[in-house]
C-alpha cells in the first residue's frame, strides 16, 4: 500500500468533514456559505455531466485504493464513490437513453448538497484529484484532456452555476 502525500492527505480530511456536515448536522442553513438547492443538468449537457463524475470518481477510487482497508477514511470516500456512480446512472437513464427527452433532470436536497459538497472537495484540492486521476490512466495525454476539462467543468459550474459550453470539449476531439 502506498503512502499518501499531503496533498492527498489533506482532500481525506476535506472528504471526512464534509461528510460530517452533511450527514449529520441538524443545522441545514449552513451560516455564512450558500449552497444552491439543486443541480440542474440539461439534456446537452449529460455526457459532459457524466464524464465530470466520472473524473471525480476515477480519482477518488484510486485515493481509496492508498488507504487502509477497514480505515474510516475509506469508508467515508467510499460514500462519496457510490453517490457519484449512482448519479452518473441516473444522469445515463434520464438524459442519454432518452434522446427525445427536453426537459431538464433535477437532482435536489441532500443529494444536491453532496454534489456541490464534491465539486468544492475537488476544487480546493484538485492537484491531488488530477494525480490521482493520471495514476491510474493508460492513456495519459487522453487522461491529462480530462483532467483539463473538468476543472473548467468545476470552475464554471462553482463561478456560473452551470457547466461551459461544449465548445471546450470539441477543442480536445471529443
Amino acid at each position: 500500500m502506498k503512502r499518501l502525500t499531503p496533498i492527498e492527505r489533506r482532500a481525506i480530511n476535506l472528504i471526512v468533514r464534509e461528510n460530517m456536515r452533511i450527514l449529520f448536522s441538524r443545522n441545514r442553513k449552513n451560516a455564512g456559505r450558500f449552497i444552491p438547492q439543486r443541480v440542474e443538468i440539461e439534456p446537452g449537457e449529460a455526457r459532459q455531466m457524466i464524464r465530470l463524475n466520472r473524473f471525480m470518481a476515477g480519482a477518488m477510487s484510486w485515493m481509496g485504493k492508498k488507504l487502509p482497508p477497514k480505515s474510516n477514511e475509506r469508508a467515508q470516500l467510499r460514500l462519496r464513490l457510490i453517490y457519484l456512480r449512482d448519479s452518473n446512472r441516473l444522469i445515463h437513464k434520464m438524459l442519454v437513453k432518452r434522446p427525445e427527452r427536453r426537459a431538464p433532470l433535477y437532482i435536489t436536497g441532500r443529494e444536491a448538497e453532496m454534489y456541490f459538497s464534491n465539486l468544492e472537495i475537488v476544487h480546493r484540492a484538485f492537484k491531488a484529484f488530477r494525480m490521482n486521476y493520471l495514476e491510474s490512466a493508460t492513456d495519459m495525454t487522453k487522461a491529462s484532456d480530462e483532467a483539463a476539462e473538468a476543472w473548467w467543468a468545476i470552475r464554471s459550474i462553482i463561478n456560473v452555476g452551470h457547466l461551459p459550453a461544449e465548445k471546450r470539449s470539441e477543442r480536445f476531439g471529443r
